[in-house]
């Protein structure tokens, strides 16, 4: 029995080496699972890459389109600020025109009664049928009878 023991067993020095193979397989199946891994892991940092890539490219678009949407802003706030300054302008035209208008009209009023200052204006008198009615006569004959003003200058004008 020692003798077929002795055939299974190998010799000492053997027995290290398979040993050491046995350590080294398990590794490599480690090494391949790490392997195996790495390759997952690799595949996922490519995809990552690409959507990175795509993310950037968006970006890219996105802020193109940021930029070109503030270069239209800028340029609406200096028109708008534009259009306040003129409208302004036009306001303090507008506020001086009016004031000059009030002028003229205050004048033109003045000027009004100071022509009518002196002058009766008669309302309400029928007229006659007759084409040739004084009306010198009619309205010095109110005065003397309706207003009972006894001295009357002779100097009536007549507008009509």
């Amino acid at each position: 029995m020692s003798t077929i023991s002795k055939h299974h067993e190998p010799p000492p020095w053997a027995a290290g080496l398979i040993d050491d193979i046995k350590s080294i397989k398990q590794q490599v199946s480690k090494i391949d699972k790490i392997e195996e891994s790495v390759n997952k892991i690799t595949l996922k940092v490519e995809q990552l890459e690409i959507q990175v890539r795509t993310m950037e490219t968006s970006f890219n678009i996105i802020n193109e389109q940021s930029e070109k949407t503030k270069s239209k802003l800028n340029k609406s706030e200096e028109q708008i600020r534009m259009f306040n300054e003129k409208s302004n302008k036009f306001e303090n035209k507008i506020q001086n025109y009016q004031s000059k208008i009030n002028q003229i009209e205050k004048s033109t009023d003045k000027l009004e009664f100071h022509s009518l200052r002196e002058n009766l204006l008669f309302h309400g008198i029928k007229e006659t049928s007759s084409n040739q009615e004084n009306c010198d006569e009619i309205v010095q004959k109110i005065i003397k009878d309706v207003l009972q003003i006894e001295k009357i200058s002779n100097s009536i004008e007549s507008t009509v």
